[in-house]
């Protein structure tokens, strides 16, 4: 980086962390804009150089095609084995989302875990991660990672799936366009809060 004066990045458009405008290519989000920033600071320019994806991203690091990746991620503890993290920017509470006339686990989510109630998740993304870890007797029958999340909140409203967890964000895309159907009934209390933070390759603590 020193010598080319360049940070090489890879990137998912994930709003509002970095964005990419799927017609023209631009950049913009909050982390693109405080990467800019960095930049300038640093006489460095920005180099965008791979759109990776979730499962691809941590071996853009190691295999050095990018230096650092742009768009938010958690700071997991699967991640951490596998690279270094900055401070983070911003952090996401993460909802718990059931259908809006069900109430059973309001005042008590341990009833999730329970071979009856189906949870709706991706393979690889982080309502899996937290369906393994928090409510191992659950149903937990994820989907391939290539579908919408839109889906999994398909999947609450029609009944064939009980719970899923997810950003506010994602959820309150769905829920303007289909209103009353599902309810967050981790509002003020997420079952998760993660820190988003800039992921670069292990080891690089000049760099970091």
């Amino acid at each position: 980086v020193q010598k080319s004066k360049e940070i090489r990045v890879g990137f998912i458009s994930y709003p509002p962390g970095f964005i990419v405008d799927p017609n023209t290519g631009n950049k913009s989000g909050i982390f693109n804009d405080v990467l800019l920033e960095i930049a300038k600071d640093n006489d460095l320019t920005i180099v965008y150089k791979e759109e990776v994806s979730w499962a691809t991203m941590i071996e853009a690091l190691k295999t050095k095609r990018v230096d650092l990746i742009a768009n938010p991620v958690w700071a997991t503890a699967e991640r951490k084995e596998n690279a270094d993290f900055s401070d983070p920017v911003y952090f996401s509470p993460i909802g718990v989302y059931v259908r809006a006339d069900d109430n059973g686990f309001i005042n008590d989510r341990s009833l999730i875990n329970n071979p009856d109630v189906k949870i709706a998740a991706v393979d690889g993304e982080i309502n899996s991660f937290i369906g393994k870890t928090d409510f191992p007797k659950a149903n937990l029958e994820p989907f391939p990672n290539n579908i919408d999340v839109a889906q999994l909140f398909l999947e609450i409203e029609s009944g064939r799936k009980d719970v899923t967890f997810a950003e506010p964000m994602f959820a309150y895309d769905y829920m303007s366009k289909n209103p009353n159907k599902i309810k967050n009934i981790g509002k003020r209390s997420p079952i998760r809060n993660y820190p988003n933070s800039f992921m670069l390759k292990q080891g690089e603590d000049n760099f970091k």
